[in-house]
Formats: structure tokens, C-alpha cells, sequence
């Protein structure tokens, strides 16, 4: 057995095991419907489950009810990625089960998929194998997007995680390096469009890419340029370089922040960090949320969707910890649960309150026995 999970709903769930068969790996997934109490076999090294809303990934709208997708990795006649649904939800488009196979390179037979990770922002997925290899496919279409191999040939990946700051994944190797992958937001359009040459795809990767701009010349343009606006330089740069020239710029006396457009005759660098209208992103959802105006950050942060919270029953039993966003689910299927913690609580307090109550009757009896027998000595 190497892995076990389940939905965030926790009405699904999946066990991996592996073994050895004529010479060769095998993996089978078993997966378990809580509500029908019946399971399948499925042959796969590793899965994930995702919930899809739509080809506009609309999260946000909790009108609509998401497909729970399964995305496994597995064998059949060679390596292979299969998406399969097993919930259906009322999305536009719909989503129909997909599977394709993993021919860039071809997986070697002494390797297998170790892993499943999923951007549900990004609708990416992520397959890491056991030599390191790492595949990324679109979820909607499965199609391959970019493939890499990321260890040495002597080193194997036995570990990774979904890393949330950056839409990617975390990887360990038996060497203990730590590898760190994710797409570059501002990069994977042009990739697609020409390497790729993928225009559908491309489009549809736009809707959830959080930098594009676009105007009459082209239709994804990237990294706008300003100009430096310290007398006798002119220099243009991307905004991000254009913070970092203005620190250094031997023209500067008085520079205006990107940001808040504030005259700094002082350090630039201090002002940032400080600077009211600097975008910073929120450390509860990272990617998954937009960037805020400093300014406005911590007020997000008391509601952000990402974070991580107690159940508001906690005290009455519930160990429920997830995310604000999930929380709203959690309260309407654990209901039930809810109301017999409830009850076992209020037992408890009524089985107390009669020891209690036996006790004080003790008490008032053994306090008239010595009453009485002062009275007598007395």
C-alpha cells in the first residue's frame, strides 16, 4: 500500500497498491463510494481527485455544482492518463472521461508514476515518476503540455506534495535534493502558441492565466515595458525590472515609486516595503487568490477562502480542519454528526448534574447526622 486519500467531501475514496508481476511493477487503485458502499478496481500507480467547474473554472459561483473527477496514471498498452468522472455536476461544458497516452518521452519499463498533483486553478496536472519525470496535461482536453526530467539519472523521486504558494509540486529524491516545478505564468501562452502551436489551447489557458494582457497586433502579449523616468536615462524595462533599475539607476535622485506614483528622495527600497499600494500576495491562498493592495491585505485575510479553520463545533467533538471555503460543505454534510455530538454532550452534562446531585443530597444528610449528634452532646 503507498497511498491512501479522499475527496474533500470525504464521500470517496482511493487506495493505491503496487506489487511485483512477471518481472514488472503493477498498480491497482480501489476506488470506494462512501454514499453506495461499492468500490472498483482500477488499474493506475497514482491518482488525484479534482472537482471541475467549468471550462471558465469558475469557483467562485456556488450556484453550480462541480464534477468530481478522478485523474489516474496507470498502464494499459503503455503508459497512460486517464479522467474519468465520478460525480457529475451541472458545469458548462460538460466534461466527458478522457484518455491518452504518455509517449513524450516514453515511460521506460523499470519506471512508473509515483504521483498525481492538480492545479484546480490552473486546471493543470502534474505526473511525477519514480526516475523524474515530470508531465504536465491540460485538464479539460488531457493534453500533453510540457515534459521534463528533473533528477540525475542515478537519483529517484519517492515524495511529492501539490505546493500552493505557486500552483506547482514539491518533489523529494532518495539523494534528498528538493525540486520545486511550476508553470511560468508568463511564459506558458507564447510556449503554446509557438511551440505548441495549440491556439485552442492556448485561449482556454488565457481565461485562468492571471498576467495576460492583449491588444490589435497580438494576441497574447507579455512583460508591458515603462520607461524610466529619471532625467537622462529613458531606459525601458518589464515592471518587475523597472522596480529593481530604479534602486540602482546612477540618474536617480528622486525616483516615483511604480506603485503608489510617491516622489522617494530615500531609499526606494525601504519605501517598498512599506508602500501602501505595493500588489502582495495573500500567504493563506497564494496563487489561488488575487494579488491585494497592501493596503487592503489584511482586511482580506480575515475572510480569505484559504484559510484554515476549526469547525465551529469544535467543542462539541467535530476534529473538522480545512479551508473557509470548504467549510460551508462540511456544516451541511456533518450535520448529522453535529446534532449526536451535540446530544452525547448533553448527556454527558446530565450524567454529571446527577452525580452532582447525588452528592449534595449526601452532603445536606451527613451535614443533619452531625447536626443531630451535636444537638445530643449538647
Amino acid at each position: 500500500i503507498i497511498d491512501y486519500f479522499c475527496d474533500s467531501s470525504q464521500k470517496w475514496f482511493c487506495l493505491v497498491g503496487i506489487s511485483m508481476q512477471a518481472g514488472r511493477i503493477v498498480g491497482n487503485i480501489q476506488l470506494f463510494s462512501e454514499e453506495r458502499k461499492i468500490s472498483q478496481i482500477i488499474e493506475g500507480y497514482a491518482a488525484s481527485f479534482v472537482h471541475y467547474y467549468g471550462d471558465d473554472n469558475s469557483i467562485s459561483d456556488a450556484t453550480s455544482s462541480p464534477y468530481l473527477l478522478l485523474v489516474i496514471a496507470g498502464f494499459k498498452s503503455g503508459a497512460q492518463l486517464l479522467i474519468a468522472k465520478v460525480k457529475t455536476g451541472d458545469s458548462v461544458p460538460s466534461f466527458d472521461n478522457k484518455t491518452v497516452d504518455i509517449d513524450a518521452p516514453p515511460i521506460s519499463s523499470s519506471d512508473f508514476p509515483i504521483s498525481v498533483q492538480i492545479s484546480e486553478k490552473y486546471q493543470i496536472i502534474y505526473v511525477i515518476t519514480k526516475q523524474g519525470h515530470i508531465y504536465l496535461f491540460d485538464l479539460f482536453t488531457a493534453k500533453i503540455i510540457y515534459h521534463h526530467h528533473i533528477t540525475t539519472d542515478n537519483d529517484t523521486l519517492f515524495l511529492s506534495s501539490f505546493h500552493q504558494k505557486n500552483e506547482g509540486v514539491i518533489c523529494v529524491s532518495r539523494s534528498g535534493s528538493v525540486y520545486s516545478v511550476c508553470i511560468d505564468v508568463e511564459s506558458i501562452i507564447p510556449y503554446i502558441t509557438t511551440i505548441l502551436q495549440d491556439n485552442e489551447l492556448a485561449t482556454r489557458m488565457s481565461n485562468k492565466i492571471p498576467t495576460p494582457i492583449s491588444d490589435e497586433s497580438s494576441i497574447y502579449t507579455y512583460n508591458p515595458t515603462a520607461k524610466c523616468e529619471n532625467e537622462g536615462c529613458g531606459l525601458r524595462y518589464t515592471i518587475d525590472d523597472l522596480v529593481e533599475h530604479q534602486i540602482m539607476c546612477k540618474y536617480g535622485t528622486t525616483l516615483s515609486c511604480s506603485f503608489c506614483q510617491e516622489k522617494i528622495k530615500e531609499n526606494m527600497q525601504e519605501h517598498y516595503k512599506n508602500c501602501p499600494k505595493k500588489p502582495m500576495i495573500c500567504d493563506k491562498g497564494g496563487n489561488n487568490c488575487a494579488k491585494f493592495l497592501r493596503s487592503d491585505l489584511e482586511k482580506h485575510k480575515k475572510e480569505c477562502q484559504y484559510e484554515y479553520v476549526s469547525c465551529p463545533w469544535e467543542a462539541y467533538g467535530c476534529s473538522y480542519f480545512g479551508t473557509r471555503r470548504d467549510l460551508k460543505e462540511h456544516m451541511t454534510s456533518a450535520s448529522a454528526q453535529h446534532c449526536e455530538q451535540i446530544s452525547e454532550t448533553v448527556k454527558g452534562m446530565k450524567d454529571k448534574l446527577q452525580i452532582m446531585d447525588e452528592r449534595l443530597t449526601d452532603s445536606i444528610t451527613t451535614t443533619s447526622i452531625l447536626q443531630e449528634t451535636v444537638r445530643l452532646l449538647t
